[in-house]
């Protein structure tokens, strides 16, 4: 009997080793935009950062990236009780360096009572109940 010879074991390993280079590329790939993509706009609010004083709602936000500033044009959703609050309200300004605070709005005149405030970006949206005495 003829003994059959198949590829060698060397050269099995070495096209195993390809696939796995090119499978785990490929995943780097997907995953890094994606993953970057959401840490960039990364932000939060921190205790006690959305509160209601003399029927004013105030909300002061962090930026929590890594790198990159958070600005404005960053913010997707801007939202009291379901509706964009008056544009005297909002700081459009805002422009702050990782690790930094400062103030996002300042809305006068608030009904007194429970206020929902929704704020976004590409990477998180927070929302947080404020109370008007």
């Amino acid at each position: 009997m003829k003994k059959m010879k198949g590829i060698t074991p060397i050269i099995s390993i070495i096209i195993l080793l390809l696939i796995t280079i090119a499978l785990a590329a490929t995943a780097y790939s997907y995953l890094s935009g994606y993953l970057f993509g959401q840490i960039s706009g990364s932000f939060s609010i921190p205790a006690n950062g959305a509160f209601c004083s003399g029927g004013t709602i105030s909300v002061i936000v962090r930026n929590d990236a890594p790198d990159g500033n958070l600005t404005y044009s960053d913010l997707t959703i801007v939202e009291i009780d379901g509706a964009q609050p008056p544009s005297s309200g909002i700081t459009n300004e805002l422009n702050l360096a990782p690790g930094q605070s400062g103030r996002l709005l300042q809305v006068p005149n608030q009904v007194t009572g429970n206020h929902e405030v929704v704020i976004g970006t590409g990477s998180n949206i927070i929302r947080q109940n404020v109370y008007c005495p």
